[in-house]
């Protein structure tokens, strides 16, 4: 308010108070002096408080137009105060709401590249919803509604629509491509080259991570990505020295697993984790059944991470319980001052590379003491985003995290009190 001249201060307080005092689509022409007086003032209360203030006052009009299960654009929700920022037929400054506006209306609406925004073309989409998603990748928006909510990137009903509610449109249009591209579990071992308990292991433990791990998804959505597996693959191939031939006493992961009594899947992770130093391949069309590891090495870097207390992060997806996605962003959550919430351990390998890697007590700690809003939700029978309303009425609010997309977590001291 201090940054700009009065005129556009007091317009701009009208501007935003008549759609929230007489209705969006209020006759402008019509008001009283009465009427653009009370709009003043309650436009007032919300731009005092600076952009805040104004987004706050713009979210509560969204919010009512989405509980009214109503559809439209921008101009349907906002009315008179999009116009008056649209159509600027006399090439008057508008003051710094605008700036505000867009940035809200950039962040809830599906606008497309190069459509024209207050007088200046869209030059980045940065939300879809299903509609615009469905009509960009021609999958069909039920499909894409219950992906959307069961990945995480949108709270609702995987069976009701989200209608107009936004979310990130790079994260939406990379979903619709892994579930163009999914393969059911069960065509993982042709393409691996490797047998089905492997296969359903590293789906299992998140090496490579379904589309939607929840109980609720079905279809497709309980397939892989390619783009997933064929990332293990090539990890997985990184790690190892191109041969002639083996060296004396390396054997398939599978044989090793026997020789060395140690789980196949643990193989695997301090592979792709760099835990092994010894890795060669002979042939790389074997995939797979083609990777060789020393046993005896196997054997004393799994007693060594045992004896330490020291996890994987395989395994520690599998010790804290949520979908492996979600265990994947907890185990890399930091807090707003930087801390770790779960403390990693770096344990230098025979190479001299830094292995990531965990302890158990610390995974088993915050397991015991925080919960997920999925499963929090689904214990009390509700979905994801009423629970969440709830308890933020309560002032419980999740973790603050320095991501952005992370999963909600709440500490069970905050629940209990």
């Amino acid at each position: 308010m201090d940054e700009q001249p009065l005129d556009l201060a007091a317009r701009a307080c009208e501007m935003l108070g008549v759609i929230i005092s007489e209705g969006a689509h209020c006759n402008l022409n019509t008001l009283p002096d009465a009427a653009w007086h009370r709009a003043g003032h309650v436009g007032f209360e919300f731009t005092a408080h600076g952009e805040a203030g104004i987004r706050e006052a713009l979210q509560s009009l969204f919010d009512q137009f989405v509980d009214d299960g109503l559809k439209g654009g921008p101009q349907k929700v906002f009315g008179r105060l999009y116009q008056w920022l649209q159509f600027n037929k006399n090439a008057r400054p508008k003051g710094p709401i605008r700036d505000v506006v867009c940035d809200f209306i950039m962040d809830r609406f599906p606008l497309e590249i190069g459509d024209d925004l207050f007088g200046e073309p869209v030059v980045v989409r940065r939300v879809h919803t299903v509609g615009s998603l469905a009509r960009v990748t021609g999958q069909h928006p039920k499909t894409l509604n219950r992906a959307v909510v069961l990945t995480g990137l949108a709270d609702g009903d995987p069976d009701v629509s989200l209608g107009v509610r936004g979310f990130d449109a790079a994260a939406g249009e990379a979903l619709a491509r892994r579930i163009e591209t999914a393969v059911p579990v069960l065509a993982l071992p042709k393409f691996l080259n490797c047998n089905r308990t492997q296969a359903e292991q590293l789906v299992r433990t998140g090496m490579i991570p379904r589309i939607s791990d929840l109980d609720e998804a079905t279809g497709v959505l309980k397939g892989v990505a390619l783009e997933h597996a064929e990332s293990f693959l090539t990890n997985l191939m990184s790690k190892a020295t191109h041969v002639a031939a083996p060296s004396y006493g390396m054997q398939d992961i599978l044989t090793a697993s026997v020789t060395s009594r140690w789980p196949v899947i643990d193989i695997v992770g301090a592979l792709v984790s760099g835990g092994l130093s010894r890795v060669e391949v002979v042939d790389p069309a074997l995939k797979f059944k083609g990777v060789l590891v020393d046993p005896a090495e196997v054997a004393t870097a799994m007693a060594n991470q045992t004896a330490s207390g020291l996890i994987s992060l395989e395994r520690a997806v599998e010790l804290i319980g949520f979908s492996p996605l979600a265990a994947v962003a907890v185990l890399n959550m930091t807090a707003p001052d930087g801390d770790d919430y779960i403390p990693k351990h770096v344990v230098t390998n025979a190479k001299g590379v830094g292995v990531r890697m965990f302890r158990e007590s610390e995974v088993q700690s915050f397991r015991d003491n925080h919960v997920g809003l999925v499963e929090l939700a689904a214990r009390e029978g509700m979905t994801p985003k009423s629970m969440k309303a709830i308890l933020s009425e309560k002032g419980i609010y999740p973790l603050p995290a320095r991501q952005a997309a992370v999963p909600n977590i709440y500490r069970k001291s905050d629940l209990a009190a």
